[in-house]
């Protein structure tokens, strides 16, 4: 598991792995109306989100050294 702080940042809300232009990438989702924030992004799948009790941090599957 690939592991991003989120320093500063609380999420809330959902955190989706949507595909986009051949890649998975990680978006926030707010229910309350709020647009997607962007997570992560590059020529990579990133997959299998999973946010922390506290908010602050997502780990998630990530094949950016190539494999999982």
């Amino acid at each position: 598991m690939a592991r991003r702080s989120l320093t500063g940042c609380e999420l809330r809300g959902i955190i989706l792995s949507i595909h986009e232009h051949g890649y998975q990438h990680l978006f926030a989702y707010q229910p309350q109306g709020m647009p997607l924030t962007r997570l992560t992004n590059g020529a990579w799948q990133d997959i299998h989100p999973a946010l922390s009790p506290d908010g602050q941090q997502v780990a998630f599957s990530s094949n950016r050294e190539g494999h999982w």
